[in-house]
């Protein structure tokens, strides 16, 4: 594959490990809307971006070197091997604890939630509760980010129908995910004055209940993953049409206009993020349509751009230590709010927004989530993603 991907994927990880940290030390509460909260915002408080991103080119990358899909149960194995034991595993995790131990404030799940989230529809219950009235938190309350994964898991579904149009005309299918991405919205931006034309009518609270669920749906993510899908479209057309040499430096030349973009969205995104009350500070940005998608943009461009230079412009996402930490961040990324969680619970940490909170909350939560995420993957993931890898190829060999 590409060796960058892999430490981005890593440092977007620890990104959200890190904003999760920050909250629970209480640092971006102190910070506020200052300097430091702005900062805050702006880089790690967006840092879930990356990771669609990552997924759009790393999964969309073999369709484009190969010049199709490939073969559908191929897929579904790899696929269903990379993400669902893991996760069905945490969410396991999360019944066992929650039977002996609930923090305070929460109920144990129901039927409804935990069929919700073991077939990944968490994300879609939770838009339709919130015009029904269901409760159906993210993570039974505990581990919220698994919100990811019902995106991502809508993402693999769609993708095996779109890839061969998408391959054909990827920048046609990089605007039609912008237009998505932007209707999306817009309707629930507007979901209020939508409803009045139809005779309806919503409550305010159910319209904001409404409009911040519907951020955590595949279509507010679908430029996100475009991106990364025609990035490695680009990665892999640029590589095959443009001399090594002249693509590195054009790439090194990308990447230096790439940053200075990233930079001028994140001042923006901090400081827009900010003038939001939590929980809703990153999501603000987010909906805001040239904030939102010119990020993405950005932050594609320079993952596009350093993957294709020169080998030390590439440090230090290709190192050793970042792919290491790139095969076990899905563990990471699943335990880690869970720790800060019941850590919280049962220990209490200092909250007050100082350093010393910040470290102490940094060195409890981040051992125990790579612990986790290296047991995670030495003895769940990669065991079975490399059956899957061996009965893919048996089912590759079978097709006709």
């Amino acid at each position: 594959m590409v060796p960058s991907f892999d430490g981005f994927r890593a440092f977007a990880i620890l990104g959200v490990v890190l904003i999760h940290v920050l909250l629970s030390a209480g640092v971006s509460a102190s910070a506020g809307d200052n300097a430091l909260g702005q900062l805050i915002w702006g880089t790690v408080g967006q840092a879930v971006d990356m990771l669609f991103i990552i997924s759009g080119f790393v999964v969309f990358l073999p369709t484009a070197a190969r010049g199709r899909f490939g073969n559908i149960g191929d897929y579904a194995i790899r696929r269903a091997a990379r993400i669902a034991p893991a996760y069905w595993l945490m969410v396991v995790i999360l019944l066992v604890l929650m039977a002996f131990s609930i923090p305070e404030g929460l109920g144990y799940p129901t039927p409804g939630n935990v069929a919700a989230h073991a077939l990944f529809l968490q994300t879609p219950a939770t838009l339709i509760g919130s015009f029904a009235g269901w409760n159906t938190a993210y993570g039974f309350g505990i581990d919220g980010p698994l919100w990811t994964l019902s995106v991502e898991i809508s993402f693999y579904l769609v993708l095996p129908f779109i890839a061969a149009a998408y391959l054909r005309r990827p920048l046609v299918g990089l605007a039609v995910c912008g237009l998505v991405a932007i209707a999306w919205r817009e309707l629930f931006n507007h979901l209020g004055a939508i409803v009045d034309l139809f005779g309806g009518d919503l409550s305010g609270l159910t319209q904001l209940n409404a409009r911040y669920t519907a951020h955590d749906q595949l279509p507010f993510w679908a430029f996100s993953f475009g991106l990364g899908m025609t990035g490695a479209w680009a990665f892999v057309e640029l590589r095959r049409r443009v001399e090594a040499a002249r693509l590195r430096r054009l790439a090194g030349r990308a990447q230096l206009a790439a940053i200075a973009a990233v930079a001028v969205f994140v001042y923006l995104a901090g400081h827009y993020a900010t003038k939001a009350a939590p929980p809703f500070t990153a999501t603000l940005a987010r909906q805001t349509i040239y904030i939102g998608l010119g990020y993405s943009a950005a932050a594609a461009a320079f993952m596009l751009a350093t993957a294709l230079a020169v080998e030390r412009r590439q440090i230090p996402f290709s190192a050793p230590w970042a792919r290491r930490l790139g095969d076990i961040s899905y563990g990471v990324y699943l335990s880690h709010f869970v720790i800060a969680v019941y850590v919280g619970a049962w220990i209490a940490p200092v909250s007050d927004g100082s350093l010393g909170a910040f470290l102490l909350w940094s060195a409890i939560v981040f051992p125990l989530a790579l612990v986790y995420g290296y047991v995670s993957a030495r003895y769940v993931e990669m065991p079975i993603r490399r059956w899957a890898r061996s009965r893919g190829r048996t089912v590759e060999a079978a097709a006709p």
